[in-house]
């Protein structure tokens, strides 16, 4: 395998080695799904990010993504970290947007890029809305993993359910007036 070029970021935090950790690997053109698979696996972290030349050249990149045993088809915090990478090769300065257009499994995904004074965020819209899944919901679960009581989850309507938007995932709403609780979420005894 020949060498390619890699970065490492951090998501959803303004602080080193804080937030949502994931791989980028550019030029990953010639590289087989087998290949990204044991790359992705050799990082270990919740998701790798591999960038490709785009099929259409108005777009910045085609990019698949992968967990360290599978592929998705979308998720926001490597789509972020990709699009911030990409955005920030192509920027200078402090103060600028860059509309980054990322070919996904998934479909196309439009990302915002701004920096504003130095500080970088961005937006994107999602090529699959979220729709809801049949599947078993454990509200005792959810609580242990968020440090909560299982009385703190759900409220009034709202029960927890599971939901697809690219993957299935786990929700719960959470009320505005509830404060986080002090501990970070964790994975419950036996969770992977």
């Amino acid at each position: 395998m020949t060498a390619l070029p890699f970065a490492t970021c951090d998501v959803f935090t303004d602080a080193p080695y804080g937030g949502n950790p994931l791989a980028i690997v550019e030029g990953a053109d010639d590289l087989t799904t087998a290949q990204m698979q044991l790359i992705a696996r050799e990082f270990n972290l919740s998701e790798t990010i591999f960038v490709q030349t785009p099929d259409d050249p108005a777009n910045a990149a085609r990019v698949r993504i992968f967990f360290p045993t599978a592929e998705i088809p979308f998720a926001g915090h490597p789509t972020i970290g990709c699009a911030i990478h990409l955005a920030r090769a192509r920027q200078a300065g402090n103060d600028w947007t860059d509309l980054i257009t990322l070919e996904e499994v998934a479909g196309l995904v439009p990302v915002t890029v701004t920096c504003k004074s130095g500080k970088i965020t961005a937006q994107f819209t999602a090529p699959v809305l979220p729709t809801p899944h049949p599947g078993p919901v454990d509200p005792d679960l959810i609580a242990d993993a968020l440090g909560l009581e299982r009385a703190q989850i759900g409220f009034d309507s709202h029960a927890p359910a599971m939901w697809a938007g690219g993957r299935i995932s786990s929700m719960c709403r959470w009320p505005a007036s509830m404060r986080w609780p002090a501990r970070s979420p964790r994975n419950p005894p036996g969770a992977g």
